[in-house]
């Protein structure tokens, strides 16, 4: 039914603007695309990053540092996640790839920041491991996401995902899986790593990866202050008024 109704509504539109290239690729192997009728705009996304919101220097540094005591961050690698705590968020992976890591590099953190909609054997997990925090969907993610080593996406799929490119502006490296719109949202070695979905021994390689090594982390981190540049919501807004002018 959902299919039949795409193929309806891609047949009876002018154009059709697809958030990422690999969500158009999905599009085509599913039958519902019509080449000459689809755009890109830029890279991708579907509103573009505010760069400005989502720099390192906007972060309240007081309310960094009293987060960074009241968790007993200091000294610590802190792997970090924004997304709903649910299955297809790959938050089942994650925290058993993490689970892993904590066993080598016991100075590591997991943060998971946003609404807990997994099952209750996850969620008790989460509670029952210390070395895992959990806040609540925030609205000044900048000011969580600047406690971050490395941010990480295992989603199953997304159409595009902000979450990277936030993290990327604010010179964080990232890891995500190769899910449908994951994919395009990093530059595999360049600003992050990216690992097939649901793969946690392929994770996990990558969170070793960036414990271990701070300065490929810190080069890829720099690296993503680039990468994120192309997803400026100026960008994209121009591309989009440029798009909607030319139309006839």
């Amino acid at each position: 039914l959902l299919k039949t109704m795409d193929r309806l509504t891609v047949k009876l539109a002018k154009k059709v603007i697809y958030v990422s290239p690999s969500l158009m690729n999905a599009a085509k192997k599913n039958g519902v695309c019509h080449i000459s009728k689809s755009v890109i705009i830029g890279n991708g996304s579907s509103n573009g990053v505010d760069l400005k919101a989502f720099s390192i220097q906007q972060v309240n540094g007081e309310k960094q540092e009293n987060l960074i005591n009241k968790n007993n961050l200091k000294g610590k690698k802190v792997i970090g996640f924004v997304g709903r705590v649910s299955l297809h968020k790959g938050s089942y992976e994650l925290v058993k790839g993490f689970e892993e890591v904590q066993k080598k590099h016991p100075d590591t953190v997991l943060i998971m920041v946003g609404h807990m909609r997994c099952s209750k054997p996850l969620e008790t997990q989460i509670k029952n491991n210390p070395a895992i925090i959990h806040f609540p969907f925030q609205n000044d993610v900048q000011l969580y996401m600047s406690l971050f080593d490395l941010l990480v996406l295992p989603s199953w799929r997304e159409g595009f995902p902000n979450v990277p490119i936030q993290a990327a502006a604010m010179g964080i490296p990232v890891i995500v899986s190769n899910a449908t719109g994951c994919i395009d949202s990093v530059k595999d070695g360049f600003n992050g790593m990216i690992f097939p979905v649901k793969n946690v021994e392929k994770l996990k390689e990558a969170l070793f990866s960036y414990i271990q090594d701070e300065k490929l982390r810190k080069k890829h981190g720099a690296n993503g202050i680039i990468w994120a540049n192309n997803f400026s919501n100026k960008k994209i807004w121009a591309n989009l008024s440029t798009f909607y002018s030319e139309l006839k």
